[in-house]
């Protein structure tokens, strides 16, 4: 090839633009310009200065401290596709407690590792004029102490009641917990469509520890998915999988809830939720029922669920139309439940008892499921050797 040739083609390579990191910490300094931000030696000091440096691709880390700043609306830029997210997280291994965090109306978005302690965590749009908020995750982010009002917020809101149009976001391995102050107030409160809530625990919250629903009704809320959770000592339901299609539930550990709301429990679906599926759960202790089938659901299946020592230990079935199998009624005989250790011993009624469900794959901990003829009911599949697992909770 010639010269010439080669020449040509270079020039029409596109360049492809390099993504800056930038820092923030304490000992630092806003007079830092961002090309001097780019080292973590000499960090902006504010959250406000940082996120200004950002464009879409972008990284801002914190490092170790407490800031007063909201991280509001527009300020954090939006990427520009799921494989180039503009990403604010804390430092690895350092604790990050900031003000507030609301992201409306953005996209490709990732932030990791922060808390907010007495302040409310907002992934949406700020307004029904508004465009909606796509593809947004939360790793690892923690709300606490957020003292509610009784409106039907939460710790975390995924979109409000009102919003229909926000899709894809996703809480991973995050945590909700001591949060609001009626039955009103939840750990965490979801209502756009094709979201995602893989493990995280959610606990002595006020209302429900997970409660999805959409003002909007079905079509706003579909495809929902929880899965991998520990939802312990709510007020209300642990989880609540409501107004939507196809929503599924499986391998969450459900337990201690309902002890703010008489007959409340482990988990429900409702509000005109339609084909929802509570598939391999292990719900233990609650105060209420074990699983709630509200009657303005239809096609609800039920199935591969522990139910041991609930106050109702049943499904209750309002619409007499689920289909209710292969759960699990007497003693599972647990690794160790008083531990919080809800694995299986080898004597176990529930293995091989299941049902096989394509939609499970794994079990809570990640073991292929089947390990044996069939499914085993609850969220642990016996492995060899056996799961020893204890449940610890959130920051």
């Amino acid at each position: 090839m010639n010269r010439l040739l080669v020449a040509i083609l270079l020039s029409l390579t596109p360049v492809l633009a390099h993504s800056a990191t930038y820092y923030i910490g304490k000992t630092g300094s806003d007079s830092y310009n961002c090309v001097q931000a780019q080292s973590a030696s000499s960090p902006k000091l504010t959250i406000k200065a940082g996120l200004a440096c950002l464009s879409g691709g972008d990284t801002l880390i914190i490092k170790a401290g407490t800031y007063n700043e909201v991280i509001s609306g527009g300020a954090i830029p939006s990427g520009t596709s799921d494989t180039v997210r503009t990403r604010v997280q804390a430092a690895p291994g350092e604790t990050v407690i900031v003000g507030g965090l609301d992201v409306y109306s953005r996209s490709f978005i990732t932030v990791s590792g922060l808390i907010t302690d007495g302040w409310s965590i907002h992934i949406g749009r700020g307004s029904i004029s508004d465009p909606p908020s796509t593809y947004i995750t939360l790793e690892n982010v923690t709300a606490r102490n957020w003292p509610g009002g009784g409106t039907g917020g939460a710790g975390i809101s995924l979109g409000t009641r009102q919003d229909g149009v926000s899709s894809y976001l996703k809480l991973i391995n995050c945590s909700a917990h001591h949060n609001g102050s009626t039955k009103l107030d939840h750990g965490v409160y979801v209502s756009p469509r094709d979201s995602i809530i893989d493990g995280g625990s959610f606990y002595n919250n006020s209302g429900h520890g997970i409660h999805a629903y959409s003002g909007y009704g079905a079509g706003q809320i579909d495809n929902l998915v929880v899965k991998n959770v520990i939802a312990h000592d709510n007020g209300s339901f642990g989880i609540l999988i409501g107004s939507g299609r196809n929503l599924i539930a499986y391998n969450n550990i459900v337990y201690g809830n309902g002890r703010l709301v008489s007959g409340a429990g482990g988990i429900r679906t409702g509000f005109g939720s339609e084909s929802a599926k509570i598939y391999n759960n292990t719900i233990y202790n609650n105060m209420g029922v074990c699983v709630r089938v509200e009657g303005q659901s239809t096609n609800a299946v039920v199935r591969n669920n522990i139910c041991w020592q609930n106050s109702n230990n049943n499904v209750s079935d309002g619409t007499g139309t689920a289909v209710v199998s292969n759960n699990l009624y007497k003693d599972p005989s647990f690794v160790n439940a008083s531990g919080f250790n809800f694995a299986l011993s080898r004597n176990s009624a529930a293995i091989d008892a299941g049902a096989n469900v394509s939609e499970v794959k794994e079990d809570f901990s990640g073991v292929q499921r089947p390990q044996g003829s069939a499914f085993d009911i609850g969220a642990f599949e016996l492995s060899s050797p056996p799961t020893n697992l204890r449940l610890v909770a959130g920051n």
